[in-house]
């Protein structure tokens, strides 16, 4: 192939190097993006993901502001789910995504509300409020494996779990939110809606539009004491835009310890290289936070995979409520999974 040793050279600068290879890779990979919302929408019935063309018209104008949505984990994540709808997008999904841990709908039988594709609607939240502020009318969403929803280029989220001791979280759980005159009305989906949790429509649009720190308003009111929804807002590691958010934490101690180690390692990065510093924000945006015990010689751990590109766990476990394990190397998990944040766009582009 012509240009082929050019194109690799691109794609594989040294981190910290001279080189446009981040730009390069965040660029095509935000075209690729582009290209499979308008090949899924040519092929999907608007009843199987009412999202998409809503996204497809409320795209930002501003290219630095369309590059970060195009790239942003939670469109990425709404992309895979379409894969169920277009060819096109199947193709890529197979691509880019373990098979082993392929999680899409392939019976084409069944219910058709089954078959819905609701994760766009989290990233076409922000755009809607943003455009559209008094719009009306009901927008499903989906929560993640972890009892979140998170919306496309807001550092705010919402998590859901029941009340119970430990709480049991809503996982890939179908969310309706019904936005009214003044409030916004979040239910769980299904054939009878069970509202639990209303909020004044203001701050919703602060959060998840503005993504404002400190919202102000009413109070919030929580409609189902059987569930126990919480919004969250990840905490800013440095002034480049990356944030930890505890995610999985028994305890706030740990939860406070867990953010604590994951300041210093990206403290340390910083210290040892301004270009990798710099790199490492640019592919990796949220880092999330858990402290599961593992294996009886487990010491801090990473992990990531392929349809959440830009969002990385740490894994903290602990001997003791305030005792972490605590691990010499935990710095080179930031660079492990900056290589495959990287590896992941790059098979996009």
């Amino acid at each position: 192939m012509h240009g082929l040793k050019d194109e690799i050279a691109r794609l594989f600068t040294p981190p910290g190097q001279p080189g446009e290879s981040t730009e390069f890779i965040l660029r095509d990979a935000a075209a690729a993006h582009l290209e499979l919302l308008r090949a899924a929408r040519r092929t999907a019935a608007p009843r199987d993901c009412p999202a998409l063309p809503m996204v497809a018209s409320l795209l930002p104008r501003d290219r630095r502001t369309r590059l970060r949505f195009l790239c942003d984990p939670v469109l990425a994540e709404g992309l895979h789910e379409l894969a169920t709808l277009s060819p096109v997008v199947r193709a890529w999904h197979d691509c880019t995504a373990d098979s082993g841990q392929d999680r899409l709908r392939h019976d084409a039988g069944g219910d058709p509300e089954d078959r819905r594709c609701c994760r766009l609607g989290n990233a076409a939240l922000p755009m809607l409020l943003r455009h559209a502020p008094d719009w009306c009318g009901t927008l499903e969403l989906t929560t993640d494996r972890y009892g979140l929803l998170r919306f496309a280029t807001s550092d705010w989220c919402l998590s859901v779990a029941t009340a119970d001791e430990p709480p049991c979280i809503a996982v890939d759980q179908r969310i309706c939110v019904r936005l009214a005159g003044q409030s916004a009305t979040w239910s769980l989906a299904g054939p009878s809606p069970q509202p639990f949790l209303r909020m004044p429509r203001r701050t919703l649009i602060q959060l998840v539009a503005d993504n404002h720190p400190s919202p102000q308003g009413a109070p919030l009111q929580s409609l189902d004491p059987s569930l126990c929804p919480r919004w969250r807002l990840g905490t800013s590691l440095c002034s480049f835009g990356t944030r930890f958010l505890p995610v999985h934490c028994s305890a706030e101690s740990q939860a406070a310890c867990c953010g604590g180690i994951v300041k210093r390692l990206h403290d340390q990065l910083t210290r040892a290289s301004t270009g990798i510093h710099l790199e490492f924000c640019s592919y990796v945006t949220s880092i999330l936070g858990f402290d599961q015990a593992g294996a009886d010689s487990g010491t801090v751990q990473s992990f990531s995979e392929p349809t959440q590109p830009r969002l990385m766990g740490l894994n903290v476990p602990f001997n003791a409520p305030d005792a972490p394990r605590r691990c010499p190397y935990s710095l080179t998990c930031l660079g492990h999974e900056m290589a495959h944040k990287k590896m992941y766009l790059a098979e996009s582009a």
